[in-house]
């Protein structure tokens, strides 16, 4: 049985949700409804687990903006990004073993040689990862991204540049596995500056949380560094209360300060892209729901399609 032969039999989805269909003039095949398949019922474990717990989480990112502006995954997005304040974040990371098969808690010490500075929550029985990571020994299936947030200082750039040093470096270390680098990384690999992965995750862990018990003005999910300082930066304000909100067949807690968020992250952010801009966002990256990944690879490699 694959899992969204589960997912349908266990009631979480039914079957009319795999239908290909339109929308905002993007198709979304039935390949693609898997993917979300697997990754909303990878949400609701975590709003299981949190519910019998007492933790808070919420959406974030473009997973926020699906919420907003179609009340659930955006057409052409391929994941599902959560953020919890870092007291309840790393209260559910304690709770890893309550987890069972299909689902796998993700970070550098339930998984050694994952060093990204987040965790995930992984569906072991499918398929999702980069070209460029595929010979790390790690769990490559479908996930959902968990962050937490922060207190930090208005003038705190400089240390989320060091974080994102630190990221890189360990993306570059988490690179060296593959077999098949391309000049490019090649490149990047020789100026790779030796630190230890471990060392370089728990540096950023410990710069981020040093300002926690001061409870500044502002808070930030500072140890993901994709954009610019200043525009992840937002008022403590926003995440003070979190409401419910449509989230496909779902309803996910959201931030009441929504709209400053999206605002500052996105600009005017319900405006759609133009056409030519909706496509996937994780390009080079292989999915499959039905296939567990050990397998995918296997056969990947057997073919040579690295």
């Amino acid at each position: 049985m694959t899992e969204c032969e589960r997912i349908i039999k266990d009631g979480i989805l039914p079957q009319s949700f795999f239908e290909e269909e339109v929308r905002c003039g993007f198709k979304v095949t039935k390949e693609r409804k898997k993917i979300w398949a697997v990754e909303l019922d990878l949400l609701k474990e975590i709003d299981n687990i949190c519910k019998k717990h007492g933790l808070q989480y919420f959406l974030i990112g473009g997973s926020l903006l699906g919420a907003i502006r179609h009340n659930g995954i955006i057409p052409w997005d391929d994941d599902i990004d959560i953020g919890m304040m870092r007291k309840d974040y790393e209260t559910l990371l304690s709770l890893y073993n309550e987890f069972s098969s299909p689902y796998f808690i993700q970070t550098p010490y339930t998984d050694p040689g994952y060093y990204y500075s987040h965790s995930r929550l992984v569906n072991v029985n499918t398929t999702s990862f980069s070209k460029k990571f595929v010979g790390q020994p790690i769990h490559h299936g479908l996930f959902v991204d968990i962050f937490p947030f922060d207190y930090w200082p208005e003038e705190g750039e400089m240390y989320y540049e060091r974080i994102r040093f630190l990221n890189s470096e360990n993306s570059t270390y988490m690179r060296m596995s593959n077999d098949f680098m391309d000049n490019e990384d090649r490149e990047r690999v020789k100026k790779w500056s030796g630190i230890n992965p471990i060392e370089a995750y728990e540096e950023v862990q410990k710069i981020s949380t040093q300002w926690n018990e001061k409870r500044t003005p502002y808070m930030i999910n500072g140890i993901c560094t994709i954009y610019a300082f200043k525009r992840k930066l937002m008022p403590a304000s926003c995440f003070s209360k979190l409401i419910d909100h449509k989230f496909e067949n779902f309803t996910i807690p959201i931030p009441q300060g929504y709209d400053g968020y999206l605002s500052k992250q996105y600009g005017n952010y319900m405006e759609l892209p133009p056409i030519e801009k909706r496509g996937t966002w994780h390009e080079g990256v292989y999915f499959d729901a039905d296939v567990p990944y050990d397998i995918f690879i296997a056969e990947l490699k057997k073919k040579g399609d690295n």
